[in-house]
């Protein structure tokens, strides 16, 4: 190992144990401090280590790519706003609190994405060093979210962590991917279009958790694949035609797969269509399903017969249980049980309450949205 990747490997260490000391030693956090401790340590970074910037790609065509897919995602999940409604922002609405809160914003992703043109520009030769780069970053990002909701105990703000921290550590995988080959200009733009939105806007679309979870994850990485042609394309434009042809072509077949994949994703979790899938929150039928399974049902199948593991909507609370019984009166009467329940459970089920027959069960998938879930309800 040479100097310069142990003097970044220490600054990186540092920066690491800062976050944790800033974390496990504060009772409250302070963002106007957090924010300004960040800009502390970039001043420190970029003059006492000045660097040459490198020529990166084409950020015009950068610029236009994540403004197109950014737009384009925000018109795709409002459009579905008008089919699955729509929720108020939990932020606040007065003009003081949204000016508050999208100044933070603004102030934390600048200040964020400099340090992280800092130290890319600096361990760009180091890939262990790019990607520990990214994990200290999103261990920083999580914690402003964490001073920014105010959070008056360590043990939620540690729960919530958990509960985001894949999300966020997909978001700064392309955050670091673009200041890497575009500079830090291109990653402001598109955290700012990600993050900031959320302040401004009155309402969101009624998106289930589990499927805001897939979408903060694969979002980014579609981000990867898009802007991954430009710099293909930059790197082979002096080969010959041919070669390009099929390192493009190539390319862009992975990208129709993955494409095809998040499609299928988005349409089981959405509930849009024959099909959908569920994750089981409660262990009423553990031994069959256990808490955290995810069941895919077929909401089209209405020829139910006892043994039947069926989805079905009482009170307000969707439910996974199975058919014990069923009763011929004025109409079929559906009776069900949970298989680790030791009673019958005590309401009669129509062909109107039941959502639709599981299929098959995929394990311990949905773990993430339930543990989500309940932090969310407490």
């Amino acid at each position: 190992m040479n100097k310069q990747y142990l003097k970044y490997l220490l600054i990186e260490l540092i920066l690491i144990i800062f976050s944790f000391l800033q974390f496990a030693i504060l009772k409250q956090y302070n963002v106007y401090l957090y924010i300004l401790e960040l800009l502390a340590v970039v001043i420190v970074i970029r003059f006492l280590n000045p660097f040459d910037l490198k020529n990166h790609f084409n950020k015009k065509e950068a610029l236009l790519v994540v403004l197109i897919v950014c737009l384009g995602y925000y018109a795709i999940t409002y459009f579905l706003g008008f089919f699955i409604g729509f929720i108020k922002s939990s932020f606040s609405r007065s003009l003081l609190g949204i000016v508050r809160n999208v100044f933070f914003s603004i102030s934390f992703i600048v200040i964020l994405e400099l340090l992280r043109e800092v130290l890319i520009e600096k361990v760009r030769y180091y890939k262990s060093l790019v990607f520990l780069t990214c994990v200290v970053l999103t261990i920083l990002e999580l914690l402003f979210s964490i001073s920014i909701m105010h959070f008056a105990s360590r043990r939620t703000a540690l729960e919530i962590l958990m509960a985001f921290i894949i999300p966020c550590f997909a978001r700064n995988i392309f955050l670091t991917y673009s200041t890497f080959y575009f500079g830090k200009d291109i990653s402001i733009v598109y955290h700012l279009l990600i993050d900031t939105i959320n302040y401004v806007v009155p309402v969101f679309p009624n998106i289930s958790e589990y499927l805001t979870q897939v979408l903060s994850v694969l979002h980014p990485l579609v981000m990867i694949f898009v802007t991954s042609n430009l710099v293909i394309f930059k790197r082979h434009e002096k080969e010959d035609f041919i070669t390009m042809k099929k390192k493009r072509i190539a390319k862009n077949v992975l990208f129709s797969i993955t494409f095809m994949f998040l499609f299928l994703v988005v349409y089981l979790v959405s509930d849009i269509g024959r099909f959908t899938i569920l994750a089981v929150g409660s262990g009423s039928m553990e031994g069959s399903i256990d808490k955290g399974d995810v069941v895919f049902i077929d909401k089209n199948d209405k020829k139910y017969k006892v043994g039947d593991v069926i989805v079905f909507q009482y009170s307000g609370t969707i439910i996974v249980h199975r058919i014990v019984e069923i009763k011929d009166i004025n109409g079929k009467i559906y009776l069900t049980k949970g298989d680790a329940n030791n009673a019958v459970d005590n309401w009669e089920l129509t062909d109107n309450n039941i959502k639709g027959k599981c299929k098959f069960v995929i394990k311990y998938l949905g773990i993430p949205t339930v543990a989500l879930s309940e932090f969310l309800s407490e």
